[in-house]
């Protein structure tokens, strides 16, 4: 009951329009009012560099709280994380938004406007908090100006920055008004990366785990308390795994445990460090590794909420592949031989010597007279894989007798009870031979019909079709001949079935669908032509006083390697190679170790040691000096 008052309030508060500054009030002169016509529901923490205001949670109180007096450092340039909390009076959703006035205009347009996101059913003090980044622009006018932030019930299934506002009066909410000083001076928060190399394998195999934290500030920043990277249940720590650091201090990783973490103190230099480790995982599944923001506390400010996804992939499922070759298949009805099953009429599909693509055997589909419905022949259904990639593939030949020609390949999720898609070759008129797919705006497989990708194949000749499905994401891509013709979302993911399916119509008898070579995949490489793509190696100078060559990004095969010259000025010597891509150095020749993903090589130089030579002596004598 209440939800609907909620609605129907907001909606009948939603014609007040802006108030304009007057001689009336002095807060928050210049700057808009914002009102909550239908009540306060207040907002309890704000934390963002140089503020960290935690207020009351009951309902009630000031629309637009004046904490003016509050300042906040901030540098052009930086990128500062932000963290609200806030009472939404029960099982709500409130939306929260920042403005900051960079120009100092006396209003906030649209670039100073930031959407941090969206809580819903929380007391104000449960824990529960919406986090973002506050990018600061290079040009922002140096000096004293206003941020306001905002909060907003909203009944929208995904708000975004309109559905919270600045100025105006709407239904429930609350704003609190502070002042941000823009100082190039001001200390720069750290900023925070993590990533898996690779970012897939094989259970039991490792992946390298990196963190790096940057620090942009004229000079070193320490950590004022631990920082702790908790993996989820079941990544653990490789044995051994080779922890390492660039940073300055105590770096705790133990073989087969679930973290690793930099003790407080530890020093993060100019330009920034990072943490590498070997992890590794027992069991296949989906591991997102995720900090919290504000879980890396230095000196200069806390670093933002990051998160890398590792996947391990189950060993050894079985890919289908069949050809309908003796012993497993005889020439004539397909009926139920190698596990194979149809619907329809049975003696639609045959297995022939007529037509093959590779061997002596395929399977056919045609039938002598006209009707009506569709018949299919689908394949056995196989063990679901937890690879990246579910994959089918089929040679197919079709010879058409006249227009109307459907014939569709439909790679299928039982599991899920859909299909993936339905790839549909047909003959709408005479000469034209378009490829479609299923709808994906549809409500479900075929609903809203079929559309075109604007492909077409070639009657009478084999050609390649490929579906390959993304497991994580729920999308799909059709390749023809080793090349894509469309990408969409899937109506299911996990490819365990294939069904060859033939639609009949006045006109239809006579055509013909060859199929041979249906193969059922699992696999880490997503691509048409089934190679891994290329991987870009990016190398860069941390601690200066040297140069890397090339010094360009590189484009490196999946799987090889690359090599770098380092170069020290005069006075200065290689020092340490970090980055992500891991290696050896060879004198100043850095080679990466194998490339299977995105990676970056960082080449650190350090001054030398000058030695002198100090020489003692007795003048005047009757004593001794020592050392002599």
């Amino acid at each position: 009951m209440k939800h609907l008052l909620k609605t129907a309030l907001v909606i009948a508060a939603a014609g007040g329009g802006l108030f304009a500054s007057g001689a009336a009030f002095a807060f928050p002169e210049p700057y808009c009012v914002r009102g909550y016509s239908n009540g306060v529901e207040p907002i309890t923490l704000v934390n963002i560099d140089g503020i960290n205001n935690v207020t009351p949670a009951p309902i009630g109180g000031t629309a637009d709280e004046d904490f003016t007096a509050t300042i906040g450092q901030l540098a052009p340039g930086g990128n500062y994380p932000v963290t609200l909390q806030g009472n939404s009076d029960g099982n709500f959703k409130n939306v929260y938004a920042v403005y900051i006035d960079w120009d100092h205009s006396g209003t906030w347009e649209a670039a100073e406007s930031y959407f941090i996101g969206a809580i819903t059913n929380s007391t104000g003090t449960d824990g529960k908090s919406v986090s973002g980044v506050i990018a600061v622009p290079a040009g922002a006018t140096l000096g004293q100006t206003r941020m306001r932030v905002s909060k907003q019930y909203t009944s929208v299934a995904a708000p975004t920055l309109v559905d919270v506002a600045a100025c105006g009066t709407t239904g429930f909410g609350q704003s609190e008004d502070y002042t941000i000083n823009v100082d190039p001076n001001a200390p720069v928060p750290p900023s925070l990366t993590k990533s898996f190399a690779p970012t897939n394998g094989p259970v039991g195999s490792n992946s390298t785990l990196t963190l790096a934290i940057g620090n942009s500030n004229a000079a070193a920043i320490t950590l004022s308390s631990a920082f702790t990277d908790t993996f989820p249940a079941g990544l653990v720590v490789a044995t051994p795994g080779n922890a390492s650091t660039t940073c300055t201090g105590t770096l705790t990783a133990a073989d087969g445990s679930g973290s690793v973490s930099l003790a407080s103190g530890a020093s993060i230099p100019v330009g920034g460090c990072s943490i590498t480790v070997s992890v590794t995982s027992a069991a296949a599944g989906i591991y997102v590794n995720s900090i919290a923001a504000g879980s890396l506390a230095t000196s200069a400010g806390n670093g933002p909420a990051v998160s890398a996804t590792y996947q391990a992939t189950q060993a050894g499922v079985v890919n289908y592949s069949v050809g309908f070759e003796t012993p497993t298949f005889v020439v004539g009805n397909l009926g139920t031989q190698g596990g194979w099953g149809v619907t329809g009429t049975a003696a639609d599909w045959k297995v022939a010597t007529t037509n093959p693509a590779v061997g002596t055997q395929e399977l056919r589909a045609t039938w002598a007279t006209a009707g009506s419905g569709t018949n299919a022949a689908i394949s056995p259904t196989q063990a679901q894989g937890t690879t990246a990639y579910s994959i089918a593939s089929a040679k197919l030949s079709i010879t058409p007798n006249a227009t109307g020609t459907e014939f569709d390949f439909a790679p299928q999720d039982p599991g899920a009870g859909s299909v993936i898609t339905r790839v549909r070759f047909l003959r709408p008129t005479a000469g034209v031979n378009k490829i479609q797919v299923l709808d994906p705006n549809g409500g479900g497989p075929g609903v809203a019909g079929y559309i075109d990708t604007g492909s077409f194949w070639t009657g009478g000749a084999y050609f390649d079709v490929k579906v390959i499905a993304n497991r994580s994401a729920q999308t799909y891509q059709v390749c023809i001949n080793g090349s894509s013709i469309f990408t969409g979302p899937g109506f299911a993911k996990n490819i365990t079935n294939v069904a060859l399916v033939a639609t009949k119509g006045a006109g239809t008898n006579g055509n013909i669908l060859d199929a041979d070579e249906v193969v059922i995949d699992n696999s880490n490489i997503g691509t048409c032509n089934g190679i891994a793509p290329p991987h870009t190696v990016t190398p860069s100078v941390g601690t200066p006083s040297g140069s890397i060559s090339p010094n360009t990004p590189q484009t490196v095969a999946d799987g090889a390697t690359t090599a770098f010259t380092l170069t020290a000025n005069a006075g200065f010597h290689i020092d340490t190679v970090g980055g992500t891509c891991g290696g050896n150095l060879a004198g100043n020749i850095y080679t990466t170790n194998a490339v299977t993903a995105d990676c970056t090589v960082i080449a650190n130089f350090a001054a030398d040691v000058v030695t002198h030579t100090v020489t003692p002596s007795v003048g005047t004598p009757s004593g001794s000096i020592s050392p002599s």
